[in-house]
Parts: C-alpha cells; sequence; structure tokens
C-alpha cells in the first residue's frame, strides 16, 4: 500500500501567524487550519486566524506545487489594521493628531465594499470616515464625510 505525506499544517499555521501578522500589523491569538490536508499542487483550502483582542479572520492557503509549499493570504479586513491604518494617515493630511480610530468588525475583503469607521481628534473633534475596499487584497481609501 502506498502511502503519501500529508501537508504539514502546523508549519502553515506558523506562517500565518508571523508572515500575515507581520503584514497587517496584528497578532494572532492562535491559527486553526484542517488537518490531513493532501500535498497537491493547485489544492486550495482555508484557515482560521483568531484576532489577539477579538475576532476572526480567514486565510486562504493555496498549494503552489507538489512539494508541500503554499501561498497564504488573507481574506478579512482586520478592523484594528483599519484603524492603526487610520490614525496614521489622517493625522499629516488633517495636521491634527487622531487619538483614536474606530471601526466595524472584521469584514470579509470585497472591492467596493464600503463602511463607516468613527475618528476622533486630540481635541474631541469626532469624525465619520468612510472606508472603501479598492480591491480584494486589503487596500483601502477613506473620505472624512462628517465633522461634529
Amino acid at each position: 500500500m502506498l502511502r503519501t505525506a500529508g501537508l504539514d499544517t502546523a508549519k502553515v499555521e506558523e506562517s500565518i501567524r508571523t508572515e500575515i501578522a507581520s503584514q497587517v500589523g496584528v497578532t494572532f491569538a492562535s491559527v486553526e487550519c484542517p488537518e490531513s490536508q493532501p500535498i497537491q499542487a493547485g489544492g486550495v483550502f482555508s484557515c482560521t486566524a483568531m484576532v489577539e483582542g477579538g475576532g476572526a479572520a480567514t486565510v486562504e492557503v493555496t498549494q503552489s506545487d507538489a512539494a508541500g509549499n503554499v501561498n497564504i493570504r488573507l481574506r478579512t479586513l482586520i478592523s484594528e489594521a483599519v484603524e492603526a491604518q487610520l490614525i496614521q494617515q489622517l493625522s499629516p493630511v488633517l495636521g491634527a493628531q487622531i487619538a483614536s480610530a474606530e471601526c466595524p468588525e472584521n469584514r470579509p475583503m470585497l472591492t467596493g465594499d464600503t463602511f463607516d469607521c468613527t475618528a476622533v481628534v486630540e481635541d474631541g473633534t469626532q469624525l465619520t470616515v468612510a472606508v472603501t475596499q479598492q480591491d480584494d487584497n486589503g487596500s483601502i481609501q477613506f473620505e472624512v464625510t462628517e465633522q461634529q
């Protein structure tokens, strides 16, 4: 009987924990991939990464060859990463320091998806910021739509 080794999902989980987390600037409390994945070029499966501080993220794993090499791709826009990006990029545009930002929970990466976040300037001014996903890779564009 011929036995074939399965994909090392523990190694895939560690790659997600380090590579994706460093790309988006978040820490994952845990990562779980389905066990017993056969090694198969072109094979695709999804893993779930739990963001430290709350929320789940889906990561798509595509086997790039029959040697067990994989490409990993985040399929969830993580609110914590969007909030950090808003704080970093809005402050110089407004000429004022953004003290905090709050966005809705994690959401699927969908080109054209729009949602509102709230940003608070250090002086207490509250801003509504419309965020639009530019592509399915997590690129966003934002616009201040209301100031209170």
